[in-house]
């Protein structure tokens, strides 16, 4: 708390008004300027921000769930973790669903990122068959036993990186009502 004090000595100044004096011990004021500083930067916005980031990854997970592309995907992503090093904050949220990163930049011929191009599928019993729902056909596909088949992949519908850029419009929003919330 700043120390200041108020002189007792009131008088008449030579221009007719009156005067009075103010002492401000400006050492014991910035000290405690510093502290409260320090106890902001220490305790509150490491918890503000971890709290926030995590309300966040929440989020960006909600709005992934809702404009998945395929059913399976609706209920794949789960908020995950939020880490922080000294000075930086990172968030992981994971999807749980083996094909989400197909939907995300397609696959096969209509991939966007790696290879574009055809991709093999096999049986999983060397004498099995093959069979699949083929929708673009409408019917049902059964393959000779131990066929492989090139599977053109699927075109990318993206639902990851919208729902990112969805939700960074209320990242700030989220960090100041939390930097509120633990000040």
């Amino acid at each position: 708390m700043p120390n200041i004090s108020t002189s007792t000595n009131i008088s008449q100044s030579s221009g007719g008004g009156i005067g009075f004096g103010i002492s401000i011990d400006v050492a014991k004021t910035t000290q405690a300027m510093n502290n409260a500083v320090d106890k902001l930067l220490k305790n509150v916005v490491p918890q503000a921000l971890s709290a926030g980031i995590k309300e966040y990854a929440q989020d960006v997970a909600d709005d992934i769930n809702s404009s998945a592309p395929a059913a399976h995907l609706r209920t794949a992503a789960v908020e995950g973790s939020v880490a922080s090093s000294l000075d930086s904050y990172a968030m992981n949220i994971k999807i749980n669903a083996p094909d989400a990163r197909a939907w995300e930049f397609g696959s096969g011929i209509h991939a966007t990122q790696g290879q574009a191009e055809p991709y093999s599928i096999a049986p999983k019993n060397p004498n099995g068959r093959l069979v699949f729902y083929w929708k673009r056909e409408g019917r049902l596909f059964v393959g000779r036993p131990g066929q492989a088949i090139a599977h053109p992949g699927i075109k990318a519908q993206p639902f990851i990186y919208p729902a990112l850029r969805r939700q960074a419009r209320h990242f700030t929003k989220i960090i100041t009502d939390n930097l509120r919330r633990y000040a």
